[in-house]
C-alpha cells in the first residue's frame, strides 16, 4: 500500500491512552442487507456530539427489534459539520439506537481458555491453516519470485490474522501492514493480538450487544496502542490496516432456531462477507468502506492504525465502522485483505461496465456516479464470492483454497511478465494484466457451537489442521 498524504482531511483527535475518546464528529449511517427491512423501519441516527467513542457506545438505548436486523452498519466520518453537533448527555447523544441492548449467551467457562486458536500465518508455509472443521485461514504473496533468490518482492508477508473459538463465542482479525517490511508486518502482528487478548479479557463485562460494540470499539484503541508501545520515536512504528470482530450467541429465536449476533470492527479497507446458508445469499458486510474516506484509490487504505496522523502519531480513522449482523447455524464469514478482494474488482480485472451488467451502457468507470460504480462493483465481488461458496460446498477450508487460488490466477499473467523482464515497469493493461499482486490472506469462520462441534476430536489443538 501506498501513504497518500492525509492533507485536507478533517481528523478526529483521538486519546487512544485510556480507552477509545475522540473530540472529533461522527456521522452514522444505516446499511441493511437484502433480508432486511427497509431503512425507514430501522430507528434514525440523529447527530454525533463532540465526545467520546466511549461515552457514545456506553449508551444503552431501547431497541427490541433484532429479529429484523441482518446488519446495521454505522461510519464515523469526521467531515460532519461542527454545527450539527450536541452537548453530551443530551437524548440527540444516543447514536447507537440501531445497535439493540440485547443480552447474550453467557460463556459456559467461567474462564476465557480457547478451545482452539490459529494465528499465522507461518513464514516456511502458504498451506491453509485451520481449527477443525469451523475456522480456516490462508495467506500468500502474489507478488514475483526476485530471479536468482528463493525470495519475493515484497517479503516479508505483512498480513497476519488471528482467530480463537471457545464454547460459544469466537474472536478473529485479520490486518494488513501498509507498505513493505519488518515495521508493517509487526503493526499487524501486534494490532491482531491485541485486539483479540482485550475482547478474550473483557467476557466476564459483556453481557449484550451494546456493550460488546463498545469493547470492540475499544479494541481498536488497544491494537493501536500495542503498535506504538516501547517505541522512542513514535514513528519507529509501522501503520496497519484492520478488520476484526466477535461472534457470540443468543438466545434462541422465537421458532427455536439458534442464533448469533456478529460484531465487526473496520478500519482501512480490509472486507467481510456474510453467507447465509438459508437464502443462499452473500453480503459484503463493509460496503461501500471505501467511498467512506471519499478515496475509491486502490492505493489508499481509507485509514489504519498506527502512526499516520500529525506529530502525535494519530491513527487515521476516516472510514472507521462498527458493523452488526445476526447469523444462523452454518452461516459463513469471511475475512478478507484488499490483496484478496482487489481480485476480485471488475475494474482491477478489466472489465467494463456494460460487460458485467445490462443496466448501462457506460464503457469507462468513470462515467458513473462513485456510489452506482461502488455498487455495480460489489454486485460483482458478491456474485464471484458466492460462486467460490457454492463450489467449495461452504467448507471453510476449501472455501479460503479457492479464494486464494482464484487471486492467485488472477495475478499470474503480471508475475510471468515481472519475473521474466525484472527491473521493468509493467504495461498499464488491466486487460492483459489483471488484478493486483498484494499480500492476500483469507479466513473463514462457520457459525456453530462450537463446543458440540470440536468435541470428541482427537486432532490437536492450536494451528493443526
Amino acid at each position: 500500500m501506498n501513504n497518500p498524504s492525509p492533507g485536507g482531511w478533517g481528523y478526529p483527535k483521538l486519546d487512544f491512552g485510556n480507552g477509545v475518546a475522540a473530540n472529533g464528529t461522527s456521522s452514522p449511517t444505516d446499511v441493511v442487507s437484502p433480508h432486511s427491512p427497509a431503512p425507514s423501519k430501522i430507528a434514525q441516527l440523529p447527530s454525533v456530539p463532540k465526545s467520546s467513542f466511549e461515552q457514545l457506545m456506553a449508551m444503552k438505548v431501547d431497541e427490541n427489534a433484532l429479529e429484523q436486523l441482518d446488519k446495521v452498519a454505522m461510519f464515523f466520518n469526521s467531515q460532519m459539520p461542527t454545527s450539527t453537533t450536541t452537548s453530551p448527555g443530551t437524548d440527540n447523544n444516543s447514536i447507537y439506537r440501531a445497535l439493540p441492548n440485547s443480552p447474550i449467551t453467557p460463556t459456559v467457562s467461567s474462564t476465557a481458555v480457547p478451545l482452539g486458536r490459529s494465528s499465522g500465518p507461518i513464514v516456511e508455509s502458504d498451506a491453509a491453516m485451520s481449527i477443525r472443521e469451523v475456522f480456516a485461514a490462508r495467506t500468500v504473496s502474489l507478488y514475483p519470485m526476485i530471479p536468482g533468490t528463493k525470495h519475493r518482492e515484497g517479503d516479508p508477508i505483512c498480513d497476519r490474522f488471528e482467530c480463537r473459538v471457545y464454547d460459544n463465542r469466537a474472536v478473529l482479525a485479520v490486518a494488513d501492514g501498509c507498505n513493505w517490511g519488518s515495521r508493517p508486518r509487526e503493526a499487524a502482528t501486534k494490532a491482531t493480538e491485541g485486539f483479540c487478548s482485550y475482547l478474550e479479557s473483557r467476557f466476564p463485562t459483556m453481557h449484550d450487544i451494546q456493550e460488546a460494540g463498545h469493547l470492540a470499539l475499544r479494541a481498536f484503541s488497544v491494537a493501536h496502542n500495542r503498535i506504538v508501545e516501547g517505541k522512542q520515536d513514535i514513528y519507529d512504528a509501522g501503520t496497519c490496516t484492520m478488520i476484526g470482530g466477535i461472534l457470540m450467541g443468543l438466545p434462541p429465536s422465537s421458532d427455536g432456531r439458534s442464533r448469533w449476533s456478529f460484531i465487526l470492527g473496520s478500519v482501512g479497507d480490509c472486507k467481510a462477507f456474510h453467507y447465509s446458508t438459508r437464502h443462499d445469499a452473500i453480503t459484503d458486510v463493509t460496503e461501500l468502506n471505501r467511498l467512506m474516506s471519499n478515496s475509491l484509490d486502490s492505493k489508499d487504505p481509507g485509514g489504519r492504525l498506527g502512526p499516520y496522523v500529525g506529530h502525535e502519531g494519530l491513527p487515521d480513522l476516516r472510514n472507521l465502522g462498527l458493523f452488526h449482523l445476526v447469523a444462523r447455524e452454518n452461516d459463513l464469514i469471511v475475512l478478507v485483505s484488499d490483496g484478496v478482494h482487489d481480485n476480485f474488482d471488475p475494474i482491477l480485472l478489466g472489465k467494463r461496465p456494460n460487460e458485467i451488467t445490462t443496466s448501462t451502457q457506460c464503457t469507462s468507470w468513470e462515467d458513473l456516479p462513485p456510489i452506482e460504480s461502488e455498487k455495480l462493483r460489489t454486485k460483482y465481488r458478491n456474485t464471484l464470492m458466492r460462486q467460490l461458496i457454492r463450489e467449495s460446498c461452504a467448507d471453510p477450508k476449501e472455501l479460503v483454497n479457492r479464494i486464494i487460488d482464484h487471486s492467485t490466477e488472477i495475478t499470474k499473467p503480471s508475475r510471468s511478465y515481472m519475473e521474466n523482464n525484472y527491473g521493468k515497469k509493467q504495461p498499464a493493461d488491466q486487460r492483459k494484466f489483471p488484478g493486483k499482486m498484494d499480500h492476500a490472506t483469507a479466513v473463514c469462520l462457520r457459525v456453530t457451537h462450537f463446543a458440540a462441534a470440536m468435541a470428541g476430536s482427537s486432532a490437536p489443538r492450536g494451528n493443526g489442521k
